[in-house]
């Protein structure tokens, strides 16, 4: 063995007997006193070891790595010593007790100094052979779901740390699981070593769930585990690494969860929506014909539920079922400055079965507005329509110009009946519209583009009646003359 291996383990004390008078009864009695490294008798156990003053030396006929120690006590008291080795374990070595001697008496006299070769010298023997040993230990737990059953496409991945630096670790720090079936699934990480050197030392280990892919869980379990282990030789050639039952201790859960989840993605084949993301619209979510709320109830009123663009909205812990999207496309919801809405696609129905996720996305097509301009005329479009499950579209324009003046209202022709007809025909034509969408602006623009026909046609009577009563004027004259 090394020096070092020695100096930490061999230990030894060196007793004498004396006799001493009784403080208390003035009798002698004979008491056993320790003699200190210093050479001095105390009464206190003392155990000496290698490193309090024992110093190597060369020995005759020495063997090929045998070690020689002698310490020499001056001026000790005469009298008879016993030298004990008290410990003679040496961590990867076995002890030869048959072939070693740990005890002898000494007789020490007045004038014998440490320099004589008889008496006064104990020689102790320690015989030992080299062994090795080993020890392993494996880390194991279980996952478990709750919500729904494991299926194909599941996976958890869970990761060993070393807390103690300098702790031996498996191959791998990460193992990985795919369950298929079943509500839970047991891990293994890979074996950990120990050898000699570990012996005596205690090694901690932190366990987490690293990550997971599992449809309708919301999060990983976030549960932290710390495990020690305190490494010990059996002395047979294996080494102690007590654990617990790390299959029931490991455990991580995952809660399936129903979840939907709307998005809103704003298009448009001319410049660019980015500065939109973030803008509200709503939408209806029925199941059969009642409409949900945000409670989750199922309710005869509509109510309307907020997605912002580019920032889907989440519903977690959502009955299972089949549920109708639609949005909700009045003109000023729908609106955004300088651009024409076309239509919405992604409505419909989905089905959203108990613990997994599903998601849609609603997709609202703008065309930027282009600029026109012309003498005493104003023009204004607004978009509307329907959609269904295949994704088609429908829309409306609707256009207005009057021109106006101190007595008539003409068209470009100048006939006061084609003033009529421009009238009726815009009449009709915002009506159809106002059909088609249901828009509330549309409606407010029907008014006012009936309003406005309604008064010139107004003119238009009373100019006709007056023309025909000068006509009719002129004819009696003809026929009088």
């Amino acid at each position: 063995m090394t020096e070092e291996e020695a100096k930490g383990a061999l230990k030894f004390e060196v007793t004498t007997k004396v006799t001493e008078k009784d403080a208390a009864t003035g009798d002698e009695k004979e008491v056993t006193k320790w003699v200190d490294k210093d050479g001095k008798l105390v009464d206190k156990k003392v155990e000496l070891t290698i490193g309090d003053g024992f110093v190597t030396y060369d020995k005759e006929g020495a063997a090929e790595g045998e070690l020689n120690y002698k310490k020499t006590f001056d001026n000790l008291p005469e009298g008879t010593y016993t030298v004990t080795e008290t410990n003679t374990d040496v961590v990867g070595y076995n002890f030869l007790e048959e072939a070693s001697k740990i005890t002898k008496d000494v007789e020490v006299k007045d004038g014998v100094t440490s320099e004589s070769e008889s008496v006064g010298t104990a020689d102790l023997v320690d015989e030992y052979e080299k062994y090795t040993a080993e020890g392993s230990i494996v880390f194991s737990g279980t996952k478990f779901i709750t919500g729904r059953n494991f299926k194909s496409g599941d996976s958890a991945t869970f990761r060993i740390e070393a807390i103690t630096e300098g702790a031996p670790m498996p191959e791998k720090p990460t193992v990985t699981v795919n369950p298929t079936n079943g509500s839970s699934v047991e891990f293994a990480f890979g074996e950990i070593k120990y050898t000699l050197a570990d012996v005596g030392k205690t090694y901690t280990y932190k366990f987490t769930e690293a990550s997971y892919n599992m449809d309708g869980v919301a999060q990983k379990d976030g549960t932290v585990y710390t495990v020690s282990t305190t490494i010990g030789d059996n002395g047979d050639g294996t080494l102690s690494v007590p654990k617990a039952d790390q299959a029931s201790e490991l455990n991580f859960t995952n809660k399936s969860i129903t979840t939907l989840r709307i998005k809103k993605v704003l298009s448009t084949d001319t410049g660019s929506l980015e500065s939109y993301n973030g803008k509200e619209f709503y939408v209806t979510i029925k199941n059969g014909s009642k409409y949900l709320n945000d409670k989750y109830e199922l309710v005869a009123t509509p109510f309307r539920f907020v997605v912002k663009a580019n920032k889907p909205l989440v519903l977690q812990n959502l009955p299972a079922g089949t549920y109708e999207i639609a949005e909700i496309k009045s003109s000023q919801d729908v609106a955004i400055s300088g651009y024409k809405w076309n239509r919405v696609t992604g409505e419909g129905k989905i089905t959203v079965s108990a613990g997994t996720s599903k998601e849609t996305t609603l997709v609202n097509y703008y065309t930027k507005n282009s600029t026109n301009s012309g003498s005493g005329n104003s023009s204004s479009s607004g978009g509307g329509g329907t959609s269904s499950s295949s994704g088609g579209s429908s829309s409306r324009t609707t256009t207005t110009s009057t021109s106006t003046s101190s007595s008539t209202s003409t068209t470009s022709d100048g006939s006061v009946l084609g003033a009529a007809r421009n009238a009726a025909g815009q009449v009709l034509g915002a009506a159809r519209g106002v059909v088609q969408t249901g828009d509330e602006s549309g409606m407010l623009m029907f008014g006012g583009i009936a309003a406005a026909a309604l008064v010139g046609l107004g003119i238009w009577l009373i100019v006709f009646k007056r023309r025909k009563e000068d006509e009719d004027a002129e004819e009696t004259n003809k026929t009088a003359a």
